[in-house]
Order: C-alpha cells, then structure tokens, then sequence
C-alpha cells in the first residue's frame, strides 16, 4: 500500500513538472508568434495630419474598378516581440507606400469589397541599419481582399486589409529582427484619407509567424526525453522495494 501511494505521488509529480515544460514550449512559440514589423507615416490615426500622398478611386459609381494608392510616404519601421531588437523604430528614408487593390466584387453600405490579386510594395533605405534604397517589402500578386469605406461623396476612407501574404523583403531587414530564424507574414493594413484623396494616416503591419530555431526544439526535446526517463526509473526502483 506505502508503495502504490509513493508510486501515485512521484507519478504526479512528473505529470506536473511535465505539464510546466508543455506550458513553457507553448508560451515561448505564443510568443514568436506576435512578432509584428510596422510601416508607418510616424502619427497617430487620430492625428491632424496634413494630407500627403495620393489615393484614387479608378473608375465611378457602378463603374468602379479598384483602388490606388501612390507615393504614400513612410517614415518609420518599428519592431514589437520580434526575438532581436524588439521596440526598436527606424528612419525610413525616401520611403513610400504604393499598392493596386484587385477588382471590385461587391459593395455593402459605406464598405467596398475587392478581390485578391492586388500588389503592395513600399521602398525606402534605413540608414541606421546599413540598407541602401531598396525595395523594403514586396506582396505583388498577395492572396486576400482590400476592404475600402467609401464616404458620401465617394472619396475612399480606406481600410486596407491583405489577410493572407506571402512577401519578399529586404534580406538585411529581416536579418536585423528575426536573426537566422524564418517568419511567414501576415498583413493588416489601414490607409484613411480625406474627400480630397490626400492620405492623412497610413500603416501596414506585418504579423510574423515564427519557425522555432532546431537547436530551441532540440533543446525542449531533450528536457522532456530526460523527465520520462527519470520517471521509468523511480517505477522500477520502486517496484524492487
């Protein structure tokens, strides 16, 4: 009875010690997994912003085809819960937003639905981090829809959303923030601009999901390998009494 009860507890113990190694892995992958690289103009969507770059409606009324937007600037790029250099901005020098939506599927309220097949890139150099004028990120030919408000004088006030990447960016850029580990992105963007079409607010992030490095897998493995091997030999010790 003594050793089915000594049996039953260092089998919980296990169990528990197991659990906390589980909820460390999923902690640490959650947290790879909320990596977000930001392009921005450097204000606040609620900001008085003095409209800058251009954004048209091609086509009117039934005849509307897709959205455009051109030489947007932006100034910034800033990193959050990457594994290197999280919190840190950049200057973006020279740097602009341009993008084609698909075409127009459908139309509910104020909303405008577009079809996959748009491009987005924004170029630019980063001094700080050695990246000469360049092409920073590139989703030509992106997977997903542009949603665009249309206000009553059916200038766009956009919200541009791009669900499904993938996209190509700038090797030194994405050395800078994710080191030898390998990110698939996520876009979610918004572009506001006034009746005129002068852009007042523009930001496109890109959520990365990260690959764990192997020698982090490995590492967790051989944790786990050890806890169960260390459990079989307390059975058998405990069999022997």
């Amino acid at each position: 009875m003594f050793n089915k009860r000594k049996n039953g507890e260092s089998g919980m113990k296990h169990f528990r010690l197991l659990a906390v190694l589980g909820c460390l892995a999923i902690g640490a992958m959650s947290s790879q997994a909320a990596a977000v690289l930001s392009f921005t103009d450097g204000r606040t969507f609620n900001c008085p912003c003095t409209e800058v770059g251009n954004m048209a409606l091609v086509g009117t009324g039934v005849g509307v085809q897709y959205v455009q937007g051109t030489n947007i600037p932006i100034t910034l790029v800033t990193a959050t819960g990457t594994p290197l250099n999280s919190g840190a901005s950049y200057a973006v020098e020279n740097g602009y937003l341009n993008f084609t939506t698909g075409t127009l599927t459908g139309t509910s309220g104020l909303t405008s639905t577009f079809a996959a097949g748009g491009s987005l890139t924004i170029t630019g150099a980063i001094s700080a981090l050695g990246i000469g004028q360049t092409t920073l990120l590139d989703a030509t030919g992106v997977a997903g829809t542009f949603d665009v408000g249309l206000n009553s004088s059916g200038s766009p006030n956009i919200h541009v959303f791009l669900p499904n990447g993938p996209d190509t960016k700038d090797t030194a850029l994405v050395a800078w923030f994710f080191g030898s580990q390998l990110p698939t992105w996520v876009f979610d963007g918004t572009v506001r601009a006034d009746p005129s079409t002068g852009v007042n607010f523009a930001q496109i992030d890109n959520v990365a999901t990260v690959i764990p490095e192997p020698t982090s897998l490995l590492l967790l493995g051989t944790a786990m390998v050890g806890v169960a091997a260390a459990m079989r030999r307390r059975r058998k010790g405990s069999n022997i009494e």
